[in-house]
């Protein structure tokens, strides 16, 4: 079989394409409040399109596809570019990441195309906190959406990103919340993307989102867990960027995805395709390679193909997050994280 391999050794497998940067949701640390213009339709990549770009990313060695946002669910018609994916052979691993807002209306669809997994992000378990956090009141919507994935038999995962003096304190309420649904936990370290940027000279509107102290480096939340119990590493338990422990007592491991205190690059296996059908080698670099532009010129697969190992030899060592200079200016929603 075909692989991608990049610069340093590692082998590149796995596709995440935001599929709209639009969003039901306007939280704090992703999308700006005010001055979002959402692109128009005709700017973002068709279903044909994107489908193109996996057949041909497929064919480079890519097994792993995972469709995100923005809100993915809010791309009509999304469950013909679900079906489409789960047809094509070299796709052993698909799922979805979602904010839950429309999960419970879509989930026996999702489960009749062929999804088995699904994940969730949800940053607090306080209705209050989540009109402050995401400046609307779907809070019920989500959580009808996890036990309505639950009771489809859906694997589920619920990501949180931890952010200090505004949900820091309910880390051992989300820990209960996950074993009482069996549901794996991961807790995430805010980055400085979109509404989380360091602040870059000539952009005085930046949101400081990031540098001012609300971020919290999972060492610490492992920290706080050992009150619960003992808190030990499991090795092996999967190959993405989580690192998993279990806490004494508890039956379902905790995972921890550690971008900014313990970086884990030096095994990434990803891809992303931007809404607007870019690709990124890396979330934490400006570098992207333009697919929609030679989509649109009538390119043939293998010049698609072409452009995405281009793509694959600037995948950095590593991201650059740490580096003002070098931060990436986008929203969240726009790379799907």
């Amino acid at each position: 079989m075909r692989y991608l391999i990049d610069n340093f050794g590692r082998k590149i497998d796995y596709l995440r394409i935001s599929v709209t940067e639009a969003c039901n949701l306007s939280c704090l640390y992703c999308k700006p409040e005010d001055n979002f213009i959402h692109k128009g339709s005709s700017e973002l990549l068709s279903f044909e399109e994107i489908l193109r770009v996996i057949n041909a990313a497929c064919s480079l060695g890519i097994t792993k596809v995972r469709l995100t946002g923005g809100e993915p669910l809010a791309r009509e018609n999304l469950f013909f570019l679900i079906s489409s994916i789960l047809e094509i052979p070299q796709v052993r691993d698909f799922s979805l990441t979602t904010n839950g807002v429309l999960l419970k209306d879509y989930v026996p669809k999702l489960k009749s195309k062929g999804l088995k997994r699904i994940n969730v992000s949800l940053d607090t378990l306080s209705s209050d906190k989540f009109k402050y956090i995401t400046r609307t009141d779907y809070f019920n919507d989500v959580i009808s959406g996890i036990e309505a994935s639950l009771a489809a038999g859906l694997l589920v995962k619920l990501n949180v990103v931890v952010m200090k003096g505004i949900n820091d304190n309910e880390i051992f309420n989300f820990v209960r919340f996950a074993q009482a649904k069996k549901i794996i936990l991961r807790f995430i370290e805010l980055m400085p993307l979109g509404r989380a940027g360091f602040g870059m000279a000539g952009e005085p509107d930046r949101n400081l989102f990031f540098d001012n102290l609300k971020y919290v480096p999972n060492f610490e939340v492992r920290k706080r867990l050992e009150y619960l119990g003992k808190v030990t590493p499991c090795y092996g338990f999967a190959s993405g960027p989580a690192a998993y422990y279990r806490i004494a007592g508890f039956s379902h491991l905790i995972g921890f995805i550690s971008a900014m205190s313990e970086k884990f690059c030096y095994n990434c296996n990803r891809l992303r395709l931007s809404g607007d059908g870019a690709i990124l080698p890396c979330l934490g670099s400006s570098f992207r390679v333009d697919l929609k532009a030679a989509l649109r010129k009538g390119a043939g697969d293998k010049e698609i193909a072409g452009l995405i190992t281009k793509a694959v030899r600037f995948k950095p060592m590593e991201h650059s997050l740490r580096e003002e200079d070098k931060l990436p200016y986008c929203a969240m929603s726009e790379v799907g994280g």
